[in-house]
Parts: C-alpha cells; sequence; structure tokens
C-alpha cells in the first residue's frame, strides 16, 4: 500500500474518534508530552496515559475493520 493511500486510511480512522480523542491522538502523534498534551486538551495529566492506550486500540480496531494493520 502507498503512503497516499497509508494516509487516507488512517485520516478514515482518527475521523471514527470523538473530537477529543481526535484531538489528543494528533498532539500525541506530534511528539508532544503528556504534560503539554494535558494543558492543551484539559484532560487531567494522570488520566493521558491510560485515555492514550484506549485511543490507540481504538484507531487499531478501526484500522481493522478497514482491512488495515498498523504494525
Amino acid at each position: 500500500m502507498r503512503n497516499n493511500e497509508q494516509q487516507k486510511m488512517v485520516q478514515l480512522a482518527l475521523n471514527k474518534l470523538k473530537p477529543h480523542e481526535k484531538i489528543l491522538a494528533v498532539l500525541y502523534s506530534e511528539g508532544m508530552s503528556y504534560r503539554e498534551m494535558s494543558e492543551i486538551s484539559g484532560i487531567k495529566f494522570t488520566s493521558i496515559g491510560k485515555t492514550l492506550s484506549r485511543i490507540i486500540v481504538k484507531l487499531g480496531d478501526e484500522l481493522k475493520k478497514m482491512n488495515y494493520e498498523m504494525y
């Protein structure tokens, strides 16, 4: 699968997330620290790791539904 197709698949999966989940996923992909993500998103610092973990699983599930494996 070409890079452009991969980006499209990931974008489709991101669009299935709730707005706050999408924001956190994008911040994570930009390499922000948990502290920065907490300040920007308004999510408690202590909840960032668990929330991110759930979002990553959710993205993986969405991609599998589209017959695309992330890794």
